[in-house]
This record gives structure tokens, sequence and C-alpha cells, in this order.
């Protein structure tokens, strides 16, 4: 898979969650302290986030890490 559609279905993954837990993207923005538009950004795979970001996102939304990277 290219990067480019890892990072789309890793946002994927991150939106699909997020709104799960009936959070917004300014909420868990806020939790993982990183800024919402950064966030949106992720979400729709226009930014590259760090494996440090990754994780504090999945921490934030209680997923398992693996789970944002499973088949990427």
């Amino acid at each position: 898979m290219a990067q480019k559609e890892q990072q789309k279905v890793i946002g994927e993954r991150i939106k699909f969650q997020r709104i799960r837990k009936r959070l917004s993207q300014e909420r868990l923005s806020e939790r993982v302290s990183i800024s919402s538009v950064y966030l949106s950004r992720i979400e729709t795979g226009r930014a590259n986030a760090t494996g440090l970001i990754l994780w504090r996102i999945a921490k934030a939304l209680d997923v398992d890490i693996n789970y944002i990277f499973k088949d990427c």
C-alpha cells in the first residue's frame, strides 16, 4: 500500500473511532495536545503524523495502536 493510501486508511480509522466515542475534533485534539486543524489533516490523510502522535491518539480513543496500523 502506498504511503498516501496508508495515511488515508489510518485517518479514516481515527475518525471512525472518534465519532464512535462521540468526541469532537476539538475535544480529541485537546486530549492529544495537537491543534484541531492538524487532527483534521490526519483524519483526511493530508498529514503524515508521527508514531508518537498516533500512539497518543490511540490512547485518547482507548484503542490498541495495532488497530490503527492494521493492514497498512
